[in-house]
C-alpha cells in the first residue's frame, strides 16, 4: 500500500502503529470532529472578551493568534576573551535588547 496523508495513521505514522492509530490519535480525532465552526467562533469570541476585559493570559493568547508570537534570536559575539550573548527580541516593528 502506498503511503498517503489519508492512510498515514493506518500505516504507522502520526503516533499510530501498523495495528492502527494510537489511543491518543483516536481521541484527538474525536475531539476535532466534534467541533463545529460555531463552537470555535464562540470560544474565540470568549477569548476576545476576556482579553478586552484585561485578562493578561487571554491578551497574550489572543495576540499570539492574531499577530503571531514575537520572534527571538540569539547573537553570539566573541572578542577572543569570552563569549558575549546579545539576545534580541523582535516585538512587531521594534527590537528589544536584553
Amino acid at each position: 500500500m502506498a503511503f498517503t496523508k489519508e492512510n498515514a495513521a493506518e500505516l504507522g505514522a502520526l503516533g499510530g502503529s501498523k495495528r492502527g492509530p494510537s489511543r491518543m490519535t483516536k481521541m484527538l480525532n474525536m475531539v476535532r470532529e466534534s467541533q463545529t465552526e460555531e463552537d470555535v467562533q464562540q470560544v474565540f469570541d470568549t477569548l476576545k472578551d476576556l482579553a478586552k476585559g484585561g485578562d493578561m493570559d487571554a491578551i497574550k493568547t489572543y495576540f499570539a493568534y492574531i499577530i503571531g508570537k514575537p520572534t527571538e534570536k540569539i547573537e553570539l559575539e566573541s572578542s577572543g576573551a569570552g563569549i558575549m550573548l546579545n539576545i534580541v527580541r523582535q516585538d512587531g516593528n521594534r527590537q528589544i535588547e536584553h
